[in-house]
This record gives structure tokens, sequence and C-alpha cells, in this order.
């Protein structure tokens, strides 16, 4: 009550008082915009530099990152190339025949490619791709011979999706995809690793870049099935559509979404 007896009062003549009073009732309303203004532009400076990285990524499967170049051929020549590497690798039996798919309709294509490349579904371009499995039985030592790490995949930290065991059963580089739980998450793997129930794994012949596929695949995946636990499974991703460039285009296009990359880091 002290304080408040002393405070001291800037007091204009009454007829300026509601003046006053009446213009700040009217600048309120401005104020309480700004102030939306502001929070939404927060948000969107927030999230500029995810769909960013989001726009890069479609235009390079748009294919209108790279130019395209007429010396570098087809994917269609391509296509041809894998399927018959395929056939020498399933009469040389490492890998197993594998069931046609159906044919790819209009209404499945999400937008317009470049005349010289191709519409596939994974499986067709792909030498296998499989599902990891339980925890391998000579398993004994968890803490020595089995353990989760934490793997970045579409720009964030995602722990447990990769298992390492003493017998390793993938030798080869190959995509994993995480399938369950954590769906959507791509990671390109260089050393053997023996794949957790989670992952998917997918290996592909030469004629395709791992990473251009890493990249494609980091889009939205198809929503999961289940009712408790959404999953990815093998067949949705056997038949998931990928626009194919020539392989030197692929390359290409990896090299100017990785040149990109720093400055949309630098974004955030």
């Amino acid at each position: 009550m002290t304080k408040i007896k002393g405070y001291l009062l800037p007091l204009p003549p009454f007829e300026e008082q509601k003046r006053i009073v009446a213009k700040i009732e009217e600048l309120m309303p401005y104020a309480d915009e700004y102030d939306k203004a502001n929070i939404e532009l927060g948000k969107l400076n927030e999230k500029f530099p995810e769909d960013m990285q989001k726009s890069i990524l479609q235009y390079a499967i748009q294919g209108k990152l790279v130019e395209q170049r007429e010396e570098e051929g087809t994917a269609e020549e391509l296509y041809h190339q894998i399927q018959v590497e395929k056939e020498q690798l399933v009469e040389e039996g490492k890998i197993k025949k594998q069931k046609k798919l159906p044919e790819i309709t209009e209404e499945e294509i999400p937008f317009d490619i470049p005349k010289s490349w191709k519409w596939v579904r994974i499986n067709e371009i792909a030498s296998f791709i499989k599902a990891g499995g339980d925890k391998p039985k000579e398993i004994i030592d968890q803490k020595n011979s089995y353990y989760d790490v934490p793997v970045i995949g579409n720009g964030k930290e995602n722990n447990g999706i990769v298992g390492y065991t003493t017998t390793p059963t993938v030798e080869v580089p190959c995509l994993t995809v995480s399938g369950r739980g954590t769906i959507g998450y791509t990671c390109y793997r260089s050393e053997p690793f023996t794949p957790i129930v989670r992952l998917i794994v997918l290996n592909f012949p030469s004629g395709i870049s791992n990473h251009y596929i890493e990249y494609v695949l980091t889009a939205p995946l198809e929503k999961g099935v289940g009712t408790s636990i959404k999953q990815l499974t093998v067949p949705m991703i056997k038949t998931k559509l990928v626009p194919l460039p020539p392989i030197e285009e692929q390359k290409r296009i990896v090299a100017k979404i990785e040149d990109l990359e720093p400055y949309t880091e630098r974004l955030e």
C-alpha cells in the first residue's frame, strides 16, 4: 500500500485521458495480430530447413535437380541390363527367381518424369529384399556379441535399428529400412551386420546407386499396416514405385544433393 500510495502518475486532462484510452483500444488488435504473425513466422522458420530438404529431394526424384544427358543412355536400357544381371545371379544360385509383379498403371504414377527415365517397382531392380530375424541362437553374452547402435536416417538419430553379431549374415553393401515402430528410417550400410527383426534389407546390382534409392525412400513411405504396431512389410517395399534415371544421372543427383545439404544445415 505504501508503494501504491507513493506511485508517480503522469496525469493528463480528463478529455485527453479518454482519447488516450480510445487510441490504445484502437491499436491493441494490431498488436494482437502482430503477436500471432510473429508466432507463425517462428514456426515457419523452424520448419523451413526441413521443408527445403524435402523440396530438394522432390526436385531430385522428378528429374529437375540436374540436367539429362543424351550420351548417358536411358533407364530403359539400364533396366534391361539389370534383368540380364539378375538372371545370371539366379543361374549361379546366388539369388532366387522372383515372382513377376503387376504392371504399373497410370493411376499409380504420382508425377511426370523425364523421357529418359522409367517407372519401376523396387523388386524389379533389387537383387534381394528380406526382413531381419530374431536374435541369433549363438548369442550368449549380450554385451559383447550383440548390441543396438544409433543409426542416422532421414536426418534424425534413431536408436536400436541395427543389431551386430559375431557372425554377420549380410556381407554386401546394402540399404536398411526400419519397418516396424519407426517407419521411414532409411540408412546405407557398408559394413557386415546381422539385421534385427525391425529391419528390411535391400541389395541392388551394379546399375543402381544405393544412395539414390536411399534418397527416394527418404520421402514419406506408405502407411503401415496392423493395429497396435504399425509396420512396413516386405511386400509393400517390393511393390513401391521408383523413378529410375540412368546410372550416371543417379550419381550426379546424389552428388548435387550432397552439395546442397550443408546449406540446409546452415539454415537450421
